[in-house]
């Protein structure tokens, strides 16, 4: 271990000096604190850094109750999770504890792995799901294991989708869980939370436990297991917004008798706020009644960079549950066929059930409805939807309706299940109501100039039945607004206004019944305040409405209660101005909203905006089908120009112009000749048709058997260049000229002519590509990924000379060439070493008496390998006021790459009465026998600022 330490300081200027200096004064004061905005590493492809990884212990009869001492005591009750709480609906009704040194395992989190391309052990999952990478939390060892890895981050303008000006959360998840017949709350399970720290509010919740009913499960041996399965979170405003701090955590348990594993492997996009390919949603109402039917919605979407051609929404019928893996058989709910979307065919299946008799034709619901939806071609950020009507039978058992198993694939994707959508119905549930918020407003507003701003407020009740009375409207003014007053007008004869006419909040109870359609419309108006008064920007203005605490009914869409209006606030505002150009067609929306530039004919379209001075907006283009987005230009776009970037970021400094581009695209039609490997996308004579960007390139799969390699042909080639790295053909740069043409994918055994390099499979990291076949004198090309905490060693051959091996320029891609024989190519990976820089960045301008100071420390690893537990501390000095920090982007601890920063901002107000002269002291802590003494220290390297500069501690675990 390094370690330094000596004292550091600012020093407090003379008198004549803070006089020369006040105009900085303003700035200073106005210096924010960094915070990280939105999930970072939701695709794992930086391991576990961000996240927290820890081992849990599943509840056994003989812990320690610590309510009262003792242990649980014997009985099956008292193991797993608490009955009364099954199935749980938040993380406590779990019962988990931390793992310790008594369970006997050290418990420091390595049960949960990030893994790269390979095929899960217990059964035919593939990994990773995106990218290079998914995480597996937990494992397939037995004794009462669980994990969980969770993460907290502040919401952004880049976690809106711009389809619906949601905030929405995006995940994928499969699990792999052991199935041994126990009850539910004893079987291996995988949990799910969501919560919004800011509100305190639960968003979301999602359970499976082994052999639950309305899941797809494929079975392996013991094992039980789904495809990956998608998660999409978007509550909607006033229940999750811009500025919001927001937790998740993912739980993988094995079963509560200790003999039976149960993991789930977890991947997303970079911020977990897009699924990069894919992917589909359905909702449903809350409750339904039986006899009846459910309405599902299926909302689908591409978030992948290249066209998903032959699209398909693929539907099988919803279940009845019953909580236990042993009791009951369950009801498959059969489809309206009466009123199809267009491109939707039903086929049926008949279910192997072992039925026990019932109060309806079991016969009949034994049979489970397939619905294939065909979609077409989804462009990046297309978007569509569509209704299926289910039929609930009177006979079906309480208490849930279970909806997974539907999923979206195209040519180029697999499978990717929706999320579980449960409703509840009973001999309970008879009146359903649907009551609904909606609000309007501005999207722009100026501060400090006393702008006149204006809301519209509507309360509704889409029924069927009518509300009790009591109903209760909420809402609270945000900061920054002022002067707010209201008037209310009821409409329908029934439903009344809490109140005429008021001032402040609009919250209030509704004293009359509510039938359906009936409604509430507020009449909102404020004055924007100073720019100080705005804590968060944008300013959301949200309402709901709730049904009564214990009425009988029962609300159908509790989502649809909350509504609000985000609105971008500026000292100044300026306009961004948005175009197309090119013969193509398509839209570009906003986030923030206030743009919509829609091109639906040959005429370009344009559309302008006002947002708040500094105000970050997120340009989405959308292509319509046969067109394809090329690209942005315009003085506005910034770095994006060039680029196919989604979304495109514009900053709001000046007023700005971005243009987007939209073409016909060309076609490259994608042919496997025979078999013996797997084209993705591809298809026999006259194959897949792929949309390419003029100039561009496209992606296709290509994994050749053991002992096969694949022959590019085609009349694509010679004059299109292509590389084939890992399992990836990669065809690029195509003219217009080579519109239509073909690329022929075959497979040729090893043989007269063909030769082929076998690499290992070395622990420490991954190796991409398999075994290569090529024709004698050919070149073949890995990827290399070493896992966190490791490095790459220079890999050997036996290769005939002249075969010699090469890395591409950042050592990810490794090629051997030319091969003239069979050979071995053996890689290898060794444990580095991180080592952690420090540089500190004084404040702008002098240290002056009754200011507001901030620094930033950047740590970064410019060591071998990943930094794991990267920090950075510094002491208050004990002589100013209010020091706070640090705030870390990104959050400390973290687990820095190799060339990674980390910058952590400090924060304290200097006391208006301090001397001139009066040293500030630094002092990073270090005691031998503190934790930090495992940490590699290194200073920042003495510069003057003030006399002197503070002292930057940076180490890592």
């Amino acid at each position: 271990m390094k370690q330094q330490k000596e004292a550091a300081r600012w020093r407090l200027m003379p008198l004549p000096a803070v006089l020369s200096a006040l105009a900085l004064a303003g700035t200073l004061m106005a210096a924010p604190v960094a915070q990280a905005d939105g999930f970072q590493n939701g695709g794992f492809e930086n391991g576990f850094q961000n996240w927290t990884v820890t081992q849990k212990r599943v509840r056994y009869h003989t812990d320690i109750n610590p309510a009262t001492g003792n242990q649980w005591g014997v009985g099956t009750e008292n193991r797993g999770i608490d009955p009364a709480h099954f199935p749980p609906t938040t993380y406590s009704h779990l019962m988990l504890r931390d793992w310790d040194e008594q369970d006997g395992w050290s418990g420091n989190g390595s049960v949960s792995a990030v893994i790269g391309s390979s095929t899960d052990t217990n059964t035919d999952l593939q990994i990773p799901l995106f990218e290079l990478k998914s995480a597996r939390v937990g494992d397939s060892q037995t004794g009462n294991r669980a994990a969980e890895i969770r993460q907290t981050a502040v919401m952004s303008t880049a976690d809106v989708d711009p389809e619906d000006g949601k905030v929405h959360l995006r995940l994928a998840v499969a699990p792999v869980l052991d199935d041994i017949g126990h009850e539910g709350h004893r079987q291996p399970y995988f949990f799910v939370e969501i919560t919004n720290k800011t509100t305190g509010k639960q968003l979301y919740h999602t359970f499976n436990f082994s052999n639950e009913t309305g899941v797809p499960w494929n079975r392996t041996g013991n094992y039980l297991w789904t495809h990956w399965q998608s998660i999409d979170v978007a509550p909607g405003p006033g229940n999750l917004d811009i500025g919001d701090e927001v937790e998740i955590v993912i739980v993988a348990a094995g079963c509560a008798d200790t003999g039976h594993a149960g993991y789930v492997y977890v991947d997303s996009d970079h911020t977990l706020t897009n699924l990069p390919g894919p992917f589909v949603a359905a909702t449903a109402p809350a409750y339904t009644t039986a006899p009846g039917s459910i309405t599902y919605t299926y909302d689908y979407a591409n978030g992948g960079k290249a066209p998903a051609v032959n699209s398909q929404v693929v539907i099988r019928s919803p279940q009845d549950q019953r909580h236990t893996a042993t009791e009951g058989t369950q009801w498959n709910l059969r489809v309206d066929k009466t009123n199809l979307p267009a491109g939707c065919i039903v086929t049926e299946e008949q279910a192997q059930y072992k039925w026990e008799g019932n109060n309806a034709n079991p016969a009949d619901w034994k049979t489970i409805d397939i619905v294939t939806c065909n979609v077409g071609t989804l462009n990046p950020n297309n978007t569509g939807s569509f209704d299926l009507t289910w039929v609930v039978d009177g006979g079906m058992k309480p208490e849930t309706i279970n909806h997974g198993n539907y999923y979206i694939q195209s040519a180029s994707t697999p499978p990717l299940l929706g999320p579980m959508v449960r409703t509840e119905f009973g001999p309970g549930i008879t009146s359903l109501v649907d009551l609904e918020a909606s609000i309007t407003g501005p999207s722009s507003a100026a501060c400090g100039i006393d702008q006149s701003v204006n809301y519209t407020v509507v309360f509704g009740n889409n029924g069927p039945a009518t509300a009790p009375a009591n109903s209760v409207i909420t809402n609270t003014v945000p900061a920054g607004l002022t002067n707010a007053s209201w008037t209310c007008t009821a409409a329908g004869g029934t439903v009344a206004c809490p109140a005429a006419s008021g001032t402040g909040d609009i919250s209030g109870t509704v004293t009359t019944a509510w039938p359906q359609g009936d409604t509430l419309t507020y009449a909102v108006s404020g004055t924007m305040g100073s720019c100080a008064s705005v804590t968060s920007n944008p300013l959301t203005y949200s309402a709901s409405v709730q049904l009564p605490d214990g009425a009988a009914e029962k609300e159908q869409y509790p989502a649809n209660n909350t509504d609000g209006v985000s609105t971008s606030v500026g000292s100044g505002l300026f306009p961004l101005t948005v175009e197309s150009t090119g013969a193509g067609f398509g839209k570009v929306t906003s986030v923030l909203p206030g743009i919509n530039c829609s091109k639906t004919t040959p005429t370009q379209c344009g559309s302008t905006a006002n947002f708040g001075q500094g105000a970050t907006v997120a340009l989405y283009p959308n292509a319509n089908s046969g067109s394809i987005f090329t690209g942005w230009s315009g003085a506005g776009a910034g770095a994006c120009v060039g680029t196919l970037d989604i979304p495109c970021v514009v900053t709001m400094d000046a007023a700005k112009t971005v243009v987007a581009s939209f073409e016909p695209p060309l076609t490259i039609n994608v042919i496997q000749n025979g078999g013996n490997g797997t084209v993705t996308p591809g298809a026999v004579t006259p194959g897949i048709g792929i949309p390419v960007v003029p100039g561009g390139t496209t992606e296709i799969e290509v994994k050749p058997d053991a002992g096969y390699g694949p022959v590019f042909a085609g009349s694509c080639f010679p004059d299109v260049p292509y590389t084939y790295i890992g399992n990836t053909l990669t065809v690029g740069g195509v003219p217009p000229a080579k519109d239509n043409c073909n690329v022929e994918v075959s497979f040729t055994t090893a043989g007269a002519g063909n030769v082929t390099a076998t690499p290992n499979s070395p622990v420490g990291g991954t190796i991409i590509g398999g075994a290569k076949t090529v024709n004698s004198g050919g070149r073949a090309t890995w990827v290399v990924i070493p896992d966190t905490g490791y490095k790459v060693t220079e890999p050997t051959d036996d290769c005939p000379a002249p075969a010699a091996g090469s890395w591409n320029s950042d050592k990810t891609q490794y090629t051997v060439e030319p091969i003239n024989a069979d050979c071995n190519v053996t890689f290898g990976f060794e444990p580095g070493k991180p080592k952690i820089n420090t540089v500190v960045t004084p404040p702008v301008g002098p240290v002056i008496p009754g200011t507001t100071v901030s620094t930033i420390v950047t740590c970064t690893n410019t060591g071998e390998v990943s930094a794991a537990g990267a920090t950075c501390t510094i002491t208050d000095p004990g002589n100013v006021d209010n020091w706070t920090g640090p705030v870390c982007v990104p959050a400390q601890p973290a687990t820095l790459a190799s060339g990674a920063v980390m910058q952590c901002t400090y924060q304290f107000d200097v006391p208006p009465g301090m001397v001139p002269g009066t040293d500030i002291p630094l002092n990073p802590p270090y005691s031998p026998a503190s934790k930090f003494s495992r940490f590699l220290l290194t200073e920042a390297r003495s510069r003057v600022f003030n006399q002197q500069k503070p002292l930057g501690l940076c180490g890592y675990l």
